[in-house]
Parts: structure tokens; C-alpha cells; sequence
């Protein structure tokens, strides 16, 4: 296989299995092999994520605990940043299949315990 050829398959796997991926994070890939990459995707070696205290600390109204619409953006915020792209995937699936409403939500930490609970158990 092609050089060209591998970073267009990795290229359609990352948007399947993910949000897509950069041109360095591509470069990133194609170093390792695809079998590799899907397995790192079945199986994140490192699921926690490094950006929450930015949250917390800078955008306290997304933590998910003051609005009904804090997780949804702090969620956002974390698929965008994720090392665990089909998690947050899979995530984002079930959150469509058994979606909450916002007008039926008073707290957000509602939504926040159904996402993590998503995150945890939907792959």
C-alpha cells in the first residue's frame, strides 16, 4: 500500500471513527500501522481528559453544573479535544438515540451524569 494510499484510508477511518484528524495528526498515524490505529481507537490507552481543568477554571457556566446547556458546550469543547475519538463518537450515538430534552431538564448536571454514563459504557 501506498503512502498516499494508507493516509487516505486513515483519513476516512478517523472521520468514521471520529471527528476527523488534522494533517499532523494524520502525518502522526501514518507511522504506525492501520491495524494499530484501530486497535488504539477499540482501546484508547489514555481516556482521561487533560482539558477539564481548563473548563472548570476558565468557562466555570460549561462545567456542566450551572445551566442546562453547560454540558453540551463542555462536551463540545471535549470531542473537539479528545485522544479518544470513538469513545466520544459512540458517546454522541447513543446520546441521539436516547437523547434528553433541555426543556424537560432543570439541572445540568443531569445531562452531565447521562453523557458520562455514555461515555462510559457505550463502546
Amino acid at each position: 500500500m501506498t503512502g498516499t494510499e494508507n493516509r487516505r484510508l486513515l483519513a476516512h477511518l478517523m472521520r468514521r471513527a471520529g471527528f476527523g484528524a488534522t494533517s499532523s495528526e494524520l502525518d502522526e498515524l501514518s507511522k504506525i500501522s492501520y491495524e494499530k490505529v484501530v486497535d488504539t481507537l477499540l482501546d484508547p490507552p489514555d481516556r482521561s481528559w487533560m482539558g477539564a481543568h481548563l473548563i472548570r477554571r476558565f468557562h466555570h457556566e460549561q462545567s456542566g453544573m450551572m445551566s442546562a446547556f453547560g454540558p453540551s458546550e463542555y462536551w463540545l469543547y471535549q470531542m473537539v479535544t479528545t485522544k479518544a475519538p470513538l469513545v466520544e463518537k459512540m458517546t454522541l450515538f447513543w446520546h441521539g438515540i436516547f437523547a434528553t430534552g433541555y426543556p424537560k431538564v432543570i439541572h445540568g448536571k443531569v445531562l452531565s451524569n447521562q453523557i458520562a454514563m455514555f461515555r462510559r459504557h457505550g463502546l
